[in-house]
């Protein structure tokens, strides 16, 4: 059993090979990646096309690109899937500055605080639950609740015009 590559012993090889390379830290980190790009593009895509819009494209395209994440194995291709969830799921990030009142702002970020730690705090214990039962159905899940807050945004969240901002179009001359 030493030697045969399809048993456990064979995969905890592979995966200590993988990890003396550092290539499972550089998969990870291009999320992170990805989320710098989603949150720099963000505002600037708010601004022209709408927040709701940007929210919408960014949650949808969070949970596509979590599908696609759970049926990768290579290295390039997960980090590349990674990134490109990182851009979408943060997409959003920004438009909090515009579509809560000024006053509510503070308050509005550390709502949001709470939901990223309480998700950072019972994600990993779902997770595990869920990894007993099949490891793509963690991913399964985020995309399902990705959708079902898209749901809810679509039919809940208006544009909010009523804080005096203004975006000025070019005009085609």
């Amino acid at each position: 059993m030493v030697g045969d590559s399809d048993s456990v012993d064979g995969s905890l090889r592979d995966l200590i090979l993988v990890d003396i390379f550092g290539v499972v830290g550089t998969v990870v980190a291009m999320y992170g990646f990805g989320a710098i790009i989603g949150c720099l593009f963000g505002g600037t895509l708010s601004d022209r096309f709408g927040r709701q819009s940007m929210i919408i494209i960014g949650e949808i395209g969070a949970a596509a690109a979590l599908l696609v994440v759970s049926v990768l194995t290579d290295p390039v291709s997960l980090g590349a899937a990674l990134f490109v969830y990182g851009a979408f799921a943060s997409l959003p990030s920004p438009a909090i500055a515009d579509v809560v009142p000024a006053e509510r702002q503070q308050r509005a970020y550390v709502l949001q605080s709470w939901a990223i730690n309480f998700g950072y705090a019972i994600g990993p214990i779902v997770a595990n639950q869920l990894v007993k039962i099949s490891y793509s159905l963690m991913f399964y899940v985020e995309a399902a609740v990705m959708i079902a807050v898209t749901i809810l945004l679509i039919a809940f969240f208006r544009e909010v015009r009523h804080l005096g901002i203004t975006v000025s179009v070019p005009s085609a001359v």
